[in-house]
Formats: C-alpha cells, sequence, structure tokens
C-alpha cells in the first residue's frame, strides 16, 4: 500500500487577508457588498483611504474627484466590457442604460480636459489587480470571489447609500 503524505492546503493561505475580507462583508453588508454580486473596490495597500462612500466612487468615476486626500492623483482602472463590473459602474455609478454612454461621457471629459491621469481599461480582474498594486494612487472595482493571495493591495470599505 502505497502512503503518501497528507497535502496542506492552507500552508500559502494568507490568513490576514482573509480576516479583512470578511471584516469588510461584515460592516458593508453580505448581501450588498456594493452590488448584489460582490463587486468590491481595491486599492494598493499603502494607500491611506480605509473607507469611501459611494458618492465618492461616483465622483471619481466622473472625474469629479481626480486626488486622494493626500493629494496624489487618482488613477482610475476600468473594468472591461460586458462583466459584472462594468454592469456596476454602468448602473450603480454612471446610472446609464449602456457602456456605449460611458465611452461618449469619456470622450466628452477629454475634450474638456477633466483629468489628470485618463482612466485606464483592463482586460480582466487579474490585470486590475496588477495595475492596483503597481500604483498607490490606482483604485479599481473588482468581483471579490476573483481576489486570491495578493499582497499589494487592500479591499476598501464602502458606505452605502440608501436605494443605490
Amino acid at each position: 500500500m502505497n502512503c503518501k503524505k497528507p497535502n496542506k492546503p492552507f500552508k500559502n493561505f494568507n490568513w490576514k487577508f482573509t480576516f479583512f475580507c470578511a471584516v469588510f462583508l461584515f460592516f458593508s453588508g453580505i448581501d450588498s457588498a456594493i452590488g448584489e454580486g460582490k463587486i468590491v473596490a481595491i486599492t494598493h495597500e499603502k494607500n491611506s483611504v480605509s473607507s469611501l462612500k459611494v458618492s465618492d466612487l461616483q465622483k471619481m468615476y466622473r472625474g469629479n474627484k481626480l486626488q486622494w486626500d493626500n493629494g496624489e492623483v487618482i488613477k482610475l482602472i476600468l473594468p472591461p466590457s460586458n462583466c459584472e463590473e462594468m454592469e456596476f459602474v454602468i448602473k450603480k455609478i454612471f446610472k446609464f442604460k449602456s457602456q456605449v454612454q460611458i465611452a461618449k461621457y469619456y470622450v466628452q471629459a477629454v475634450r474638456e480636459n477633466k483629468w489628470l491621469i485618463f482612466p485606464e481599461t483592463t482586460r480582466g480582474t487579474t490585470e486590475s489587480i496588477l495595475k492596483v498594486a503597481q500604483n498607490t494612487g490606482a483604485i479599481a472595482l473588482i468581483n471579490l470571489h476573483a481576489i486570491e493571495d495578493y499582497n499589494d493591495i487592500k479591499l476598501i470599505t464602502v458606505v452605502p447609500i440608501e436605494g443605490l
């Protein structure tokens, strides 16, 4: 009979990060970790912000808030087209019906020189996480279930607004 040592499935598990996720879900409500699909905001671990209001996210994505409270420029990372995160941006942040309206909004904002750093679109969650991990001023919206063991990012607690 061949005996193998049992696997250690939790050997590389990041308990600190998991605890933070649990605390985040507790304070933001399990059924609405921003939206129905568990969309969360992330930023670089060295960013001093720990919570935002949904209205703050709206200001950032609309180009009305361009800097963090410490003066650092906000680098907005947009989710890819046709994903749950982009649906959240369309419906909850902009209150639009389609991504085409967001594209028109951003084209007009560029014409008006509204951005210090133009929002950057990614091809997926992993790329969003990597871009946030590389820039202390970055912020992105991702699906909570996509987060694994990333040491250079942190979740931002988002204070919901009634009816959003």
